[in-house]
């Protein structure tokens, strides 16, 4: 009986540490309303909401109802909307009033995938026009980043050529006969090495008659019946940059290495 209560108390911290992680986690959707609404809201309020969807989307804020005291500019009663800190609109009045700035149907689209509201009265909502304050949804719209513009950085475009947006995020995809590199976005002519068995053929480098790119390392087999030898010709295009040393031209940086291959031997000679 000793040992009960510590174990009660080690699962109680537990159950309660993870109940509030998991409501840590931005929705995708939701629902903001003034204080008591539909009630009137109350005097001399100043509070703030910060509203959240994940990551990859753009926060949509539509607004159902909306009836804050009207003035110019908003001078007495005010809902603020702000991204990061920028002020993106502040509302008042009623739909149709004269004066206030009301935000009717049109929804409003973040910036990012967050949004900040503040709510401030004066210190009076006199009675019988007693106004009942605000109530929106608030939904997570999908970022298209394939029609985003490049970077600033300078990374150049998020694809070097096939873009698919995702829900979230997006893809990177290539053409025929490139490959995608290991950084996911950038495309690269593909080797298009392997067996070759036909009694002839061609063979031409990535991307001929263009420049290869940098950074590949392909393997051509060429395999023919026994009996039979292979010859290579190269045609008077060859060309593969080469270094000028004092010993004469040095395939430092890029060569063809050709490797005869025989039954005798247990590997490439």
């Amino acid at each position: 009986m000793d040992w009960t209560p510590p174990f009660i108390w080690l699962l109680c911290v537990s159950v309660c540490e993870c109940w509030r992680l998991a409501r840590s986690l931005p929705a995708l959707h939701g629902v903001v309303q003034s204080p008591q609404f539909p009630q009137p809201y109350p005097a001399a309020l100043s509070q703030q909401w910060d509203l959240s969807v994940p990551e990859g989307y753009q926060l949509q804020l539509s607004f159902t109802h909306l009836d804050i005291e009207p003035s110019a500019d908003c001078y007495y009663d005010s809902l603020t909307v702000l991204y990061d800190k920028k002020v993106l609109a502040k509302f008042c009045g009623q739909e149709n009033s004269a004066d206030g700035h009301h935000p009717g149907n049109r929804p409003l689209l973040s910036p990012g995938n967050r949004l900040t509201l503040v709510l401030q009265t004066d210190d009076t909502n006199p009675e019988p026009h007693q106004h009942l304050g605000f109530s929106a949804h608030y939904q997570a719209k999908d970022i298209d980043e394939c029609s985003a513009p490049d970077p600033e950085d300078g990374s150049g475009p998020l694809c070097s050529q096939l873009c698919h947006n995702t829900l979230g995020s997006y893809m990177c995809s290539c053409r025929h006969g490139y490959e995608l590199r290991p950084d996911q976005r950038t495309c690269v002519l593909s080797c298009g090495g392997g067996i070759f068995d036909e009694p002839e053929g061609i063979l031409s480098s990535p991307g001929y008659p263009d420049p290869s790119p940098h950074g590949l390392a392909c393997q051509y087999v060429i395999s023919v019946e026994p009996g039979f030898i292979v010859t290579l010709n190269f045609t008077d295009s060859f060309h593969i940059e080469h270094i000028g040393t004092q010993n004469g031209p040095s395939c430092l940086y890029h060569w063809l290495q050709v490797t005869l291959y025989t039954a005798l031997t247990t590997g490439y000679r």
